[in-house]
């Protein structure tokens, strides 16, 4: 639960709709806890870089030696981490508006009611982005899932679990990300839908989702996903693979206050208990007609894999795409 403060009232509280929101969002777009995370509720302005850190090897067991005792042979910590640069370059918002005579005609929860919508507008942005990574440039890696989509089965997820080991990518934390066509194959391969084996079927929910199967944690349909222009139909990996890194513009309040000139809006920052995903709210009340704007807004940057680099650098290791002759059928 997203933590926040305020009532479910007729009365606009902004902070109860930032917090539904960012529960909506992470229900709607659940892979994103898969992803590495540089959450913060720490302003910053679009084009701002922030380090974050990946783990990028382990370290070596030693024999235990009486007169050194286990100070014999240590690791120093920072050789076990690569700094990687995330450049804020996406600063997204979604902005609704809130007609007064309908605030005091109705006891509906107006606000509430479009908490999801908002959430998927946000959402939607985010993962188009992060799918409009996973190209070749980024994951030279890839497994070819045969001529269509629809025919991806058991034995070419196993193919991707081996391939991912073969690099040296983490066991812990893998997932996948697929498009429909390849999801509605999956759920439809007897082992995978067979009680003597998985015994996993498509549920209430819409999108898809398949658990601790075949070496990854989860596997999630992703509809918007086209073909990148490589035929790629899906994407593995784990955690390192994709890194995110979000924080909120600079409260324009405190700004004001140094110019010495009134603040024409509130603004709250609210930031989710489970995925630490930040939001700043914004709001303010129309002259004249005493309408409410309310602007839900966050910064944020990715990178993958490579980077656009050389093979084998950064976490390239951590990822693979899968591919197929035809990615819409």
């Amino acid at each position: 639960m997203a933590t926040a403060s305020g009532n479910s009232s007729n009365t606009l509280s902004v902070n109860e709709l930032v917090a539904d929101v960012l529960d909506s969002y992470k229900v709607q777009f659940p892979v994103i806890s898969n992803f590495a995370r540089d959450f913060s509720s720490d302003s910053a302005r679009r084009g701002q870089t922030i380090t974050a850190r990946v783990l990028s090897s382990i370290a070596s067991p030693s024999d235990y030696d009486a007169s050194a005792g286990y100070e014999g042979s240590t690791t120093d910590v920072g050789t076990l981490t690569n700094d990687i640069n995330i450049t804020l370059d996406q600063h997204k918002y979604v902005s609704i508006s809130m007609d007064y005579l309908d605030m005091i005609s109705t006891q509906r929860d107006l606000y509430g009611e479009v908490a999801s919508t908002l959430a998927h507008t946000l959402g939607k942005g985010l993962m188009s982005a992060i799918w409009d990574g996973i190209v070749s440039a980024n994951f030279t890696e890839s497994v070819a899932g045969g001529a269509t989509a629809s025919g991806v089965t058991l034995s070419t997820l196993h193919d991707l679990r081996e391939k991912l080991n073969t690099q040296g990518a983490s066991v812990a934390g893998r997932y996948g990300i697929v498009n429909s066509k390849v999801m509605t194959g999956l759920l439809t391969d007897e082992k995978i839908a067979s009680g003597d084996y998985y015994g996993q079927l498509s549920g209430a929910n819409g999108i898809g989702i398949l658990r601790n199967i075949a070496g990854f944690e989860a596997i999630y349909e992703y509809p918007s996903a086209d073909g990148n222009s490589e035929n790629c139909a899906g994407f593995f990996g784990d955690r390192n693979a994709i890194n995110i890194a979000s924080r909120v513009p600079n409260d324009f309040q405190a700004q004001a206050s140094r110019a010495n000139a009134p603040a024409i809006a509130s603004n709250s920052i609210v930031q989710d208990a489970d995925t630490g995903m930040p939001m700043m709210a914004l709001s303010y009340q129309k002259a004249g007609t005493f309408d409410i704007v309310a602007t839900l807004t966050h910064i944020y940057g990715l990178r993958f894999g490579c980077g656009g680099g050389t093979d084998g650098t950064l976490t390239d290791n951590s990822g693979v795409r899968l591919t197929v002759t035809d990615e819409t059928a």
